[in-house]
């Protein structure tokens, strides 16, 4: 199967979901199981283990990693990475305290180190391919509007990718039409999400207190969604 054929497979999946923002659905099906995979099988493998002794993990993927149940696979991983990062942060100074390491090229590797992560890579990656994808799929299928303007919403960091993978690979009008079609989308979910923000915060006056919730409840966890 080519991976053209595996993008647009996992976006018809979150798409026939219609439970939030699509992308973000593909987006956490894709982290869940890159942390399964580099737990398992691609532990041992030469390429994945060279990557992940380079880049390490952020601080969010060190505790998902962490929570998962291969803790034999984590520590050999760890093991090494940290042997190769010691390395690189006490070049001058090894073995270690044998000189007073130059703290200019301590913060170099430190910085490079804070925004490193395999698995945020990993993401970025597919993630890239993801977007291209849905602008083809857009492109070559006529009822891909149709089923764009069926979804709840695109979350804003999400519309922000979509909008710039589409300006670059659509014509000027399609362009026009999926910019119509993604504004008509967020635009009425925003004043929906509006009027709910508004009444759940209505609801703290006495004078409604005996006023039913409507579909306020969760709006203050949805705009966080929606936002993020």
């Amino acid at each position: 199967m080519s991976n053209e054929k595996i993008y647009t497979i996992r976006i018809t999946e979150a798409m026939n979901q219609k439970c939030g923002c699509p992308l973000c659905t593909v987006e956490d099906k894709l982290e869940a199981d890159e942390l399964e995979r580099i737990l398992g099988a691609a532990m041992m493998e030469p390429d994945v283990r060279v990557k992940t002794n380079e880049q390490g993990f952020c601080e969010k993927h060190l505790d998902r990693l962490l929570g998962m149940s291969n803790k034999l696979s984590y520590a050999l991983m760890l093991q090494t990475h940290l042997a190769e990062f010691t390395k690189k942060l006490y070049r001058d100074s090894i073995p270690l305290l044998k000189n007073t390491p130059d703290p200019k090229k301590q913060l170099a590797v430190l910085e490079k180190k804070r925004k490193s992560c395999y698995v945020c890579a990993r993401k970025r990656e597919f993630m890239s391919a993801t977007y291209s994808a849905f602008a083809y799929m857009y492109r070559t299928d006529a009822e891909f509007d149709g089923r764009m303007r069926e979804q709840p919403y695109f979350c804003l960091r999400h519309m922000h990718c979509l909008l710039e993978a589409a300006g670059r690979e659509l014509s000027k009008e399609a362009y026009r039409g999926f910019c119509r079609t993604l504004n008509d989308i967020n635009g009425a979910y925003s004043q929906e999400l509006l009027g709910d923000l508004d009444w759940f915060c209505k609801k703290f006056d006495y004078r409604y207190k005996d006023e039913d919730w409507k579909n306020s409840k969760d709006s203050v966890e949805r705009a966080v969604k929606f936002l993020k």
